[in-house]
């Protein structure tokens, strides 16, 4: 499950316990389809693709005996892929695999029940990006035991593997999974669900009590990865590479907002501490 509990109760309130996956030669004839509308990329949805190794093998054989020239996107998770597969999956045209990293710090991936570790995801960032496919990654935060040191674990790990892609969650508690009973029994539920309410739950832990400063915390912490001169350069390989500008724009986009956020936050204080002693 991309986020442990959490994602494993979700999945099973909304479409039971069983996975009904399709099968390889229903893939193909999918696969036939996409071809001949005419397109070139095509992502795989499945949350793990790698969950089912015999089936994911067959698909692989049978892509490759239709010779098709796709680029394909997956999503895995660290402990299901090893260089076998990734060389497999590169070789029919694989460009990018999706991970649900979630921490660098091996006490809250244990905490999250994850059933990975830190060294799982450095071994797969690693493997993907050495048959120079591209590291998608997940990172997830604000889960109750979480300190401060943990999070500094994991911006060290994501700067240490500089991954290509990094997306950022906060935890959200869905009823009926674990987590949200235990904040709801303990009170350190804020807000609940509503359907006159657009104030997503959080849950208060003694690190982060409120969530907005959780939220400045990890914008400078995220602004600094970005403007790492390895990142960067990494970026602009990459787009020479796959011949795509779109994506060093997007880059350049993303560091300036992060600038105006941190601008904006930086003024908001100056105006404040300035009112205060105008007081």
């Amino acid at each position: 499950a991309l986020f442990g509990d959490l994602a494993t109760v979700r999945h099973q309130n909304m479409t039971g316990h069983k996975y009904l996956p399709h099968s390889p030669e229903r893939v193909i004839r999918e696969l036939d389809d996409i071809v001949r509308r005419g397109s070139t990329s095509v992502e795989i949805m499945d949350d793990i693709f790698t969950v089912n190794r015999e089936r994911v093998f067959k698909i692989f054989d049978l892509i490759e005996s239709r010779g098709y020239r796709l680029y394909f996107r997956i999503r895995s998770r660290v402990t299901l892929v090893d260089q076998l597969l990734l060389e497999r999956f590169r070789r029919i045209g694989g460009r990018a695999v999706s991970y649900g990293m979630e921490s660098g710090s091996d006490a809250v991936l244990k905490l999250m029940n994850k059933g990975t570790s830190v060294a799982a995801n450095i071994n797969a960032c690693r493997a993907t990006k050495k048959l120079g496919m591209i590291c998608q990654s997940t990172w997830l935060f604000g889960w109750p035991g979480e300190t401060r040191a943990g999070i500094a674990q994991t911006f060290r790990l994501i700067r240490r593997l500089l991954p290509h892609t990094f997306n950022f969650c906060f935890l959200i508690p869905l009823p009926g999974t674990t987590i949200y009973e235990e904040a709801k029994h303990c009170g350190t539920l804020s807000h609940d669900w509503s359907v006159t309410s657009t104030t997503v739950p959080y849950i208060r832990t003694e690190t982060w009590p409120e969530l907005a400063p959780l939220i400045r915390y990890l914008r400078r912490k995220i602004f600094f990865v970005q403007i790492d001169p390895r990142y960067l350069a990494q970026t602009l390989a990459l787009m020479i590479r796959t011949n795509n500008i779109h994506l060093v724009a997007f880059a350049f986009r993303l560091v300036l907002w992060n600038i105006g956020n941190l601008c904006g936050e930086a003024f908001g204080i100056a105006s404040s501490a300035a009112t205060h002693c105008g007081e």
